[in-house]
């Protein structure tokens, strides 16, 4: 500490307070960053490079944390302090509210790898917006993040900021209906909760007549219903929201809701149907999240009609879209969908290996556990354990434990050779 005051001292007072601003960072910053934030400039920004009060690296400016802890402390000497914290949420709240829709585009991996990056700062954001009663900031920052929150395996978090900021916003307005829907997503396992928040959001659209956010949430609630086994209810949500979505232009949404259609029709055992339904969605040029999830479907619809070999391929083009998201528990699910094609195969260690693979991409993910899936899963953990001798079982399991992503993947995609 006596070293970091030492060169504190011998800063200019330009540099001494660009070097308390930058503290305002968690987790470091852009240069575009520094400069709106913090009015930092390049000669500046050099100098506490050079005096390595700062470091710099892949494009992002940053400190150690002990000098950030020290910074941290000047900082709160400057009257300026609170203000600069205010422009800290300002700039990330616009940063996700332009990020937040392009989430669901074509360039969802780079997008989701920015926001990674920057998630402490977004983080500490709302952790601002939240202790200063910056209700309609926080609601807005909350919605924006929403559907990160889901991509990357993190929805009782951010569904925990959503409930936070809906019970401090409770006016009825379109704002509170889209981030309803928004929670409703990260809470879709818990049924009645979701429920309840998309039955209000829904009445609200139908007040402000905002037929795209209707056909949103009915596409939703849909999806609760069908997972509660309410299957005409559901048909008749996701028939409604699809009818909304062939009217907006360029048919926004329209390849998700044909995608739960298909998972409905396949409940129904109308598997041709549910065929149609999701090449129709392929065809539509779905984001890659959604992609690897209507590959997931048809892997499902070959297994149920025992064609093992195209559930094997459409599993393995399931599994390289969701590892490229870095999509831990869709990652779990699909090699729990690979072990149960080689049960049927009779491939047992192989199964063993793929399955204890899938429990290990499950840790880490913090939402509500999938009783589809507990259960998918605890099956093929049944026949393996009838098919396999202990040790077998043992090694096999204990190899699948110990694989990287990379190595994982190659092992699922060897079966395609």
């Amino acid at each position: 500490r006596a070293t970091i005051e030492w060169s504190y001292d011998l800063l200019t007072p330009a540099e001494q307070q660009l070097f308390a601003r930058l503290s305002v960072f968690a987790g470091g910053c852009t240069l575009v960053a520094a400069e709106e934030v913090c009015e930092a400039d390049l000669d500046t920004l050099q100098s506490l490079l050079e005096k390595s009060l700062l470091r710099f690296s892949n494009e992002r400016f940053w400190m150690l944390e002990t000098i950030r802890e020290y910074a941290v402390e000047r900082l709160a000497c400057f009257t300026e302090a609170d203000e600069l914290v205010r422009r800290h949420a300002a700039y990330y709240l616009r940063a996700a509210e332009e990020l937040g829709p392009s989430l669901r585009g074509t360039d969802q991996k780079h997008l989701l790898d920015a926001v990674d990056k920057d998630l402490e700062n977004y983080r500490a954001a709302l952790a601002h917006l939240e202790a200063a009663d910056e209700n309609a900031g926080l609601l807005r920052l909350s919605l924006a993040l929403s559907d990160y929150w889901w991509l990357r395996g993190r929805p009782a978090e951010g569904g925990s900021w959503s409930l936070r900021a809906l019970e401090r916003n409770p006016e009825p307005t379109l704002l509170r209906a889209d981030a309803l829907r928004a929670a409703s997503e990260l809470d879709v396992l818990a049924g009645p909760i979701a429920r309840r928040q998309l039955t209000e959001a829904i009445a609200l659209c139908r007040r402000f007549e905002d037929r795209a956010l209707l056909a949103r949430c009915l596409n939703n609630l849909g999806v609760v219903e069908l997972m509660d086994g309410k299957l005409d209810t559901a048909a008749a949500l996701l028939e409604e929201s699809a009818a909304l979505r062939r009217r907006e232009p360029g048919q926004v949404g329209l390849g998700r809701t044909l995608g739960n259609l298909a998972n409905l029709e396949m409940r129904r055992e109308n598997f041709a149907e549910a065929q149609r339904l999701v090449k129709e969605s392929l065809e539509l040029g779905v984001d890659p999240f959604d992609r690897a999830i209507d590959h997931s479907t048809l892997g499902e619809l070959a297994l149920k009609t025992h064609d093992l070999s195209s559930a094997n391929v459409w599993f393995c083009e399931a599994l390289r879209g969701f590892a490229a998201l870095e999509a831990r528990q869709m990652i779990a699910r699909v090699l729990v969908c690979l072990a149960d094609v080689e049960v049927q195969r009779a491939d047992f260690d192989r199964a063993c290996t793929l399955v204890a693979a899938a429990t290990q991409w499950e840790e880490g993910v913090d939402a509500i556990e999938d009783p589809d899936f507990i259960t998918e899963r605890d099956d093929v953990l049944e026949a393996l354990r009838g098919s396999l001798a202990e040790r077998d079982f043992e090694l096999a399991w204990n190899q699948g434990r110990s694989l990287s992503l990379g190595e994982t993947l190659d092992l699922a995609l060897a079966s395609l050779d």
